[in-house]
């Protein structure tokens, strides 16, 4: 397939992610924060480089301080609940036994948006659901403490 007909097939508003993301499972802002933090730690175990080259080492240093910056004080171990908590089906409303994708899980942990306005701004592909089935969403997020 050619690189402009697999774009043609790739829609994020409806969660077509291409193929590169197939297998992938998005993380949480502290996920990424405690592989680095466990690859520096290997590190100096065994007395191994942090990275392969300077600039892999620059580039992981640089995500590091970025996550730190943005993360909020939450836990690897809150996200790994309140993901859980996401991706339980929706019960009574019109799209029952909706589930989000877990990419829109990632995306809503990550960014915290506050109203149910922005998280649809931020991640389009929630536009299939009402304002109040996102609201649950975003209370479901304010009861695990994001």
């Amino acid at each position: 397939m050619d690189i402009d007909n697999q774009r043609e097939h790739e829609d994020a508003m409806e969660m077509r992610l291409g193929s590169e993301f197939a297998d992938a499972a998005p993380l949480c802002v502290s996920q990424v924060i405690k592989m680095i933090e466990r690859k520096e730690s290997m590190a100096k175990k065994d007395s191994s480089e942090f990275a392969s080259t300077p600039q892999a080492a620059s580039v992981l240093a640089k995500t590091k301080a970025y996550c730190l910056r943005i993360q909020s004080q939450r836990m690897e171990s809150d996200d790994t609940q309140l993901f859980s908590a996401l991706l339980r089906p929706l019960e009574s409303s019109r799209n029952a036994g909706e589930l989000l994708h877990p990419f829109e899980v990632a995306s809503l942990i990550n960014l915290a948006p506050e109203t149910a306005e922005e998280a649809k701004a931020i991640v389009p592909s929630l536009a299939r659901f009402d304002d109040l089935e996102v609201d649950y969403y975003l209370q479901t997020m304010a009861q695990h403490g994001t």
